[in-house]
């Protein structure tokens, strides 16, 4: 019975071979539309869990007033904020503030280019971030001035397949950073997309700190004491 009924439905399906056709196809481009969303949707869901203690890991946010009722909410805070909230709040057990840069020039030889993709970050920058190094460690990077970490993409762009560690690149023609670690390109997958890190002496340094409270510039994450956010 169920074969005679699969030799009528084929023959029907041949017979009609134009609305067959048709057929297909739009089941083949939904099947194929449901697939990309389920990808895409996966890829979302999949943001910045690559981190060790991805779980812990927060981004403040805040809601401003002014003189209208309604807040307004900001992914900004004061450059100050950070290391005071770590002292004051016990259940944060790490911070770390991040000034995203414009564009700076690059020289090493005669390779000169302007790079974007610039952070200024705390030296708890890779206590909290979990990120794998090509050349040197976490090990006391992102404390000394005029250090940088670069990633391996940049690293090849200047030095070819060489080990950069402890080679310098002049930077806006008026100063040399020595490179203290490379790390392998991040993933696609996470909100802080960068190529060259910087120490937080470099905002300081140059002038750009604000230590008013009223200053809402930069980010700042915190990572959380282990059951801090079930409590």
């Amino acid at each position: 019975m169920a074969l005679n009924k699969l030799k009528q439905a084929l023959r029907l399906l041949f017979k009609e071979r134009r609305i067959t056709l048709i057929n297909i196809i739009g089941l083949s481009v939904s099947l194929a539309c449901a697939l990309f969303m389920l990808l895409w949707v996966q890829h979302e869901l999949s943001y910045d869990k690559f981190h060790t203690d991805y779980d812990r890991l927060y981004r403040v946010e805040e809601d401003q007033y002014y003189s209208n009722a309604e807040p307004y909410h900001v992914n900004v805070t004061p450059w100050v904020s950070g290391p005071v909230w770590k002292d004051e709040v016990p259940e944060i057990k790490e911070q770390c503030r991040l000034a995203f840069q414009g564009g700076h020039l690059f020289t090493e030889g005669e390779n000169k280019f302007f790079e974007d993709g610039i952070v200024v970050v705390d030296s708890s920058f890779f206590d909290m971030f979990t990120y794998e190094f090509k050349y040197g460690n976490k090990e006391g990077v992102l404390r000394e001035p005029n250090t940088m970490v670069i990633t391996e993409e940049l690293a090849t762009k200047y030095f070819g397949d060489e080990d950069p560690v402890g080679k310098t690149i002049q930077v806006n023609q008026d100063m040399h950073f020595t490179i203290s670690a490379v790390i392998q390109d991040p993933p696609s997958n996470s909100i802080l997309g960068f190529k060259v890190l910087f120490p937080w002496n470099y905002v300081v340094s140059h002038g750009n700190y604000n230590e008013s409270w009223g200053s809402n510039s930069i980010r700042t994450l915190v990572k959380l004491q282990e059951g801090a956010a079930d409590s």
